[in-house]
């Protein structure tokens, strides 16, 4: 049974829009263009030896050099550092105490478990980590020190930076800026008392669909960037763009999303249908915010992007939860917003009308979601626009949309 929950409960600070979100089932952090500082907030406040952590990810690892290449850290709730863990270019893990760095004996591997401070072991060109469990566990806030183990060996007690009460967040940093400076992130989760009470991993890959040339088929959409923000959002930022996930077919489901637009007089819509190999056709649902309006792709009247019977208008800034219903056998869809039934010519259950696909009834089931916002009017000029001698005078600014909580279920 697919359940599948993707949350985006990290803050990007330095407006990096490099992130990529679920590819090989990781979250990118890339630091080649801009530096990562990202974080991450506790589902419960760290009190007690009771609370755990643990974080699974890989680093690029380069030069052998004796400087920070990535630190990790973790705050209280007052933004004051409590532990610092440095990740040396040698693959050395060392913790920031009030005074002076600790070592901990503990050193990332490579390829298989070489660690990559043994020189006779090391390549000659540029390697990644192995991925390493992160744990930290046993917090005793009167000596002000934890436990920190790596791949669950070696506990090494560690102090804390400054004197805390508690732990409320976790924060990833890259030193610097340069191409392979990237952190992977597999997995997130929180214990108290030896249960899980919060996780996260990228079960879906949300992939940017890059701007063809001049002259490819689609050649009017543009550039896509994704980040985290607000420990909430994945935002995507561009002027005409489509960013897409693809899973197994489901004949018979549910998809829930959270949505939010700065400017509703624009396009923030989501795309679900049947992959066909084209970037727009496999649809065969659409819906969400189009010129002020909420509306629902429908083939009757007339092929087109319609208004619901019973919706609210929508407002900018104010967060949207979506709830979508399919089923193949019916060819039948039926969408919630906030919790209300949506209605079209009086009838909840709406006939699902692809509009664009050479097959417009839904064959298969769900097998792709796009997000898809986008400025009206012309956001880039494609190769028959220019040929005909059309010119734009200013480029428009791109739209940022946000995008969260989504919850993908198959009934069957």
């Amino acid at each position: 049974m697919v359940d599948i929950h993707q949350s985006f409960n990290w803050h990007d600070i330095h407006g990096n829009q490099d992130y990529v979100f679920g590819e090989d089932g990781y979250l990118k952090m890339d630091g080649s263009r801009t530096p990562v500082q990202c974080f991450r907030q506790l589902k419960e406040r760290v009190t007690g030896r009771a609370g755990s952590l643990e974080l699974a990810m890989r680093v690029v690892l380069d030069e052998p050099e004796y400087h920070t290449l990535y630190t990790l850290r973790l705050y209280d709730s007052a933004d004051r550092p409590a532990i610092v863990c440095h990740i040396r270019r040698d693959g050395c893990l060392q913790f920031q105490g009030r005074h002076e760095r600790m070592d901990s004996g503990s050193v990332l591997t490579f390829q298989g478990n070489c660690r990559f401070n043994d020189r006779a072991r090391r390549k000659w060109y540029v390697v990644e980590s192995d991925e390493h469990v992160y744990t930290f566990e046993d917090f005793d806030f009167s000596k002000q020190t934890a436990v920190f183990l790596l791949d669950g060996e070696r506990p090494v007690t560690v102090p804390f930076t400054n004197r805390v009460r508690d732990i409320a967040r976790l924060e990833l940093q890259t030193g610097g800026i340069g191409i392979g400076r990237y952190i992977r992130v597999k997995h997130v989760k929180q214990f108290a008392g030896g249960e899980q009470i919060d996780g996260e991993d990228h079960p879906l890959y949300w992939r940017p669909i890059p701007p063809p040339r001049d002259g490819e088929p689609d050649d009017n959409i543009c550039e896509s960037k994704l980040r985290p923000v607000q420990n909430r959002w994945l935002e995507l930022t561009t002027r005409y763009g489509f960013v897409t996930t693809t899973f197994p077919v489901i004949p018979r489901g549910t998809l829930e999303f959270d949505v939010k637009s700065p400017d509703v007089s624009a396009e923030a819509c989501i795309l679900l249908g049947e992959y066909d190999g084209s970037i727009k056709c496999f649809r065969k649902i659409q819906t969400g915010i189009l010129t002020n309006r909420m509306t629902v792709a429908t083939g009757h009247p007339g092929p087109g992007f319609n208004t619901f019977d019973n919706s609210v208008v929508p407002e900018n800034d104010r967060a949207y939860r979506f709830k979508i219903a399919w089923d193949a056998r019916t060819n039948k869809q039926q969408i919630w917003i906030d919790d209300v039934p949506q209605r079209y010519q009086g009838e909840t259950e709406i006939e699902i009308d692809g509009l664009w696909g050479k097959e417009n009834r839904m064959t298969r089931g769900i097998d792709t979601i796009s997000l898809h916002p986008g400025l009206l009017g012309t956001a880039r000029l494609t190769s028959i626009q220019k040929a005909e001698g059309r010119t734009l005078e200013n480029q428009p600014d791109p739209l940022r949309t946000w995008w969260g909580n989504f919850r993908l279920r198959a009934l069957d």
